[in-house]
C-alpha cells in the first residue's frame, strides 16, 4: 500500500514516515508542500493520503477538494492541531475517512490504516475474481488496473476506449496504458477487444439476436471489422464452421432453419438433448468443484484459484514455444 505524507513540519513528516516505513507492505512517500503531493497524484500511485489542515501554500481542506477532482475514491486522513468542529465538517463533507487531533496516538493512526488495507486487499479480491471470469489474465492484485476492468466490463458496449477510462479513474491515459500492460501482460486495446468479443459469443447463442445486433450490443461500430476480428479470436474459418454446424445437426444437437425475414441467412436453434447435455455438463462441473474444494476453507480456495490461474497464465505464455520431446 503506497501512502503519501502531506505535512509541512519536517519532524512530524519525517518521524512519520519513519514510523510507516517500517510497516512491511506500505510503502511511504512524503511531501512537504500541497503542490508537489497534487502533482505526484495525477500519475494515480497513492493507496491513502494522509495531509495536515494547515500548510503555506494551501490549506489541507483546499488540497482534498483538489484531490477529490483528481482521484474520488483515495482515503484521506487529516491529522492536525485543530480541533475546531467547522474544520471537521467540512472534512467530513470532503469524504475525509478520518480526522485525527494532534499529537496523534500511533496505534490509532496504524489501526486507521490497517482497516483500509484490509478493506482495499477485500475489494482486489472481488474484483479479481470478477475480472477472472470473464477473460483468461494472470493474475491481478492493482487495484487501479482492476477498477479499470470493472469500468470496462460495465460500459464496454458503450463507445469507450482509452482516454474515457482513465478520465473514469482521475489518471491520465498514458499512464494507465502502461500500468495495464505490465500488469496484465495485456495491451488495454487488446483487453476491450477480447472482452467484447467474448461476450458476443454468449449473445450469438441467444438466437433473438442478429449478428448485426449483436454488432453493436457489444460496442462495434464496423460490422466487418467485428466478423473478421471474431474469426480471428475464436480461429474460426468457413469450412470450419460448416463442418462443425453439420456435424451437430447430424447428432440432434441444433436444428438449423431458413429465417423468414432473410433468406440469405440461416437460424440455429438447440434441440431438447442438447440442452439436457448443457444441464448436466454444468452440473457435473459443480459436483467436481464440490469435491475438489471439500473441506477447504474459503481462503484456501482463493489461493487454489490464484494458482491455478498462475499455471494457466503460465502455459499460455508458452503455449507457441516448442517443448522438447524425451
Amino acid at each position: 500500500m503506497t501512502i503519501f505524507i502531506v505535512d509541512d513540519e519536517p519532524k512530524i513528516r519525517n518521524g512519520m514516515g519513519k514510523l510507516l516505513s517500517a510497516h512491511p507492505r506500505w510503502q511511504v512517500q512524503t511531501f512537504a508542500d500541497a503542490k508537489s503531493a497534487l502533482h505526484r497524484l495525477y500519475e494515480g500511485v497513492a493507496d491513502v493520503i494522509i495531509t495536515d489542515i494547515q500548510m503555506p501554500d494551501a490549506s489541507g481542506l483546499d488540497m482534498i477538494e483538489a484531490v477529490r477532482q483528481v482521484n474520488k475514491t483515495v482515503p484521506i486522513l487529516i491529522l492536525s492541531g485543530y480541533s475546531r468542529f467547522d474544520y471537521a465538517q467540512r472534512a467530513i463533507e470532503s469524504g475525509v475517512r478520518k480526522y485525527l487531533t494532534k499529537p496523534t496516538n500511533p496505534v490509532d493512526l496504524i489501526a486507521a490504516l490497517e482497516q483500509i488495507e484490509q478493506e482495499q486487499c477485500e475489494q482486489i479480491q472481488r474484483l479479481q475474481r470478477q475480472a477472472q471470469k470473464e477473460l483468461d489474465l494472470k493474475p491481478v492484485d492493482n487495484l487501479l488496473v482492476l477498477r479499470a476492468i470493472e469500468y470496462l466490463q460495465a460500459h464496454y458496449a458503450e463507445r469507450i476506449g482509452l482516454a474515457q477510462t482513465a478520465q473514469a479513474l482521475y489518471i491520465s491515459p498514458n499512464y494507465l496504458s502502461e500500468l495495464f500492460r505490465k500488469t496484465t501482460g495485456m495491451r488495454f486495446t487488446e483487453y476491450l477487444l477480447q472482452l467484447r468479443l467474448d461476450k458476443s459469443r454468449a449473445y450469438l447463442c441467444d438466437v433473438r439476436y442478429r449478428v448485426s445486433d449483436v454488432t453493436q450490443m457489444v460496442g462495434f461500430q464496423d460490422a466487418r471489422y467485428f466478423s473478421i476480428s471474431f474469426k480471428k479470436r475464436f480461429h474460426l474459418t468457413h469450412p470450419t464452421v460448416s463442418g462443425v454446424l453439420q456435424r451437430l445437426e447430424a447428432k440432434n444437437f441444433i436444428v438449423i432453419e431458413p429465417d423468414r425475414a432473410d433468406r440469405r441467412c440461416k437460424r440455429i436453434r438447440l434441440t431438447d438433448r442438447a440442452r439436457r447435455c448443457d444441464e448436466a455438463v454444468g452440473q457435473a462441473f459443480e459436483t467436481l468443484e464440490r469435491l475438489m474444494c471439500s473441506g477447504m476453507s474459503e481462503e484456501e480456495q482463493q489461493t487454489l484459484l490464484r494458482l491455478l490461474d498462475l499455471a494457466s497464465a503460465n502455459l499460455r505464455t508458452t503455449q507457441e514455444t516448442e517443448v522438447p520431446h524425451p
